[in-house]
């Protein structure tokens, strides 16, 4: 067994990567994952570090706010009807608590983990619908929509497709300053994804619309925690402390081709490519069986297969 080695947090990474198909996954590092040794230059030179910079860049890049996507509502989780929401806050005269308990219930089959987050998503939520002060929310909003002149309209009211959000250098957005605006559409129905700060920004505009029904559904996510398959992107996380392999999270319906999205982000994420191997058939990676990578801590690492090895097979730094 390879001892768990302490981590810094800088050593914490999210990188891209393409697969002999063309389709782009995401890998996080967390604390013990190898990390590709070029994917260090492209995100310095591109500032790519987390989603949230993949999602500004691509926006950037398109010189519009609102990225299509191929994946449909159906992949979304069990989202909350305004009129339900709104009852319940009535019945229990503001009461957070009860409220919450209420509207937990429909979610009681989930495992443990999935439930925490959606119990802190649903109080979020109530605090959004029933607080006059400005929401602090971590996660993003998704809105279902009446109808696709609903949605159009609120983009027009919110003046959200107005040039001048299109001109925020990608690099400066990050995740606790979401300077630069991305919406995300996804495919079938008037639904969409929208940064907390415009919902924010537009509280009283947004609580209208639940109220009047141009909202028919909706919720928050956090898309870097279980929902990178609406993007498209195959998730892989490496959850020890020591350079175990990157094991697959969830498997996108409509995997993101490196060809559908920017040319310039493409080129970044084309930095690391595994080409003897397809996402698709693939549940365990082990970067270092395919190239320079650096560890944390150890030489020692993990193989596919659960074999432990010593050194690199592949020399630090590439010629």
């Amino acid at each position: 067994m390879v001892q768990d080695y302490p981590a810094a947090h800088s050593m914490d990474t999210d990188w891209f990567a393409v697969d002999a198909e063309g389709n782009i996954g995401y890998f996080c590092s967390a604390e013990g994952g190898a990390v590709p040794w070029v994917w260090r230059q492209a995100a310095r030179e591109t500032q790519i570090e987390v989603v949230r910079d993949f999602i500004s860049f691509w926006s950037y890049a398109l010189s519009s706010p609102i990225i299509e996507l191929a994946t449909s509502a159906e992949s979304l989780p069990d989202l909350l009807r305004p009129k339900e929401v709104f009852h319940v806050i009535k019945q229990f005269q503001g009461d957070e608590e009860k409220i919450v308990a209420t509207l937990l219930e429909k979610y009681r089959d989930l495992d443990e983990h999935e439930f925490w987050a959606i119990e802190d998503r649903v109080e979020e939520i109530i605090e959004f619908l029933i607080s006059d002060e400005k929401p602090i929310c971590n996660d993003d909003w998704v809105f279902e929509f009446v109808s696709n002149e609903a949605l159009q309209t609120t983009l027009d009211r919110l003046d959200l497709l107005n040039p001048k959000h299109l001109n925020t250098d990608p690099g400066i957005y990050n995740f606790f300053s979401d300077e630069r605006i991305a919406i995300l559409k996804l495919a079938n129905k008037p639904t969409v994804i929208i940064q907390r700060m415009w919902v924010e920004e537009h509280k009283q505009f947004f609580k209208n619309a639940l109220v009047d029904g141009r909202i028919t559904r909706f919720h928050l996510i956090c898309l870097d925690e279980g929902y990178l398959h609406l993007l498209g992107l195959s998730d892989y996380t490496c959850g020890s402390g020591a350079p175990y392999p990157y094991e697959l999270e969830i498997r996108p319906s409509h995997p993101l081709h490196v060809n559908e999205i920017p040319t310039a982000l493409g080129k970044t994420c084309k930095t690391v490519q595994f080409k003897n191997l397809k996402f698709s058939e693939t549940e365990l990676i082990q970067p270092l069986e395919h190239m320079s990578c650096e560890t944390w801590g150890t030489a020692r690492w993990v193989d596919t297969q659960g074999n432990e090895r010593e050194g690199h097979p592949y020399p630090l730094k590439p010629k």
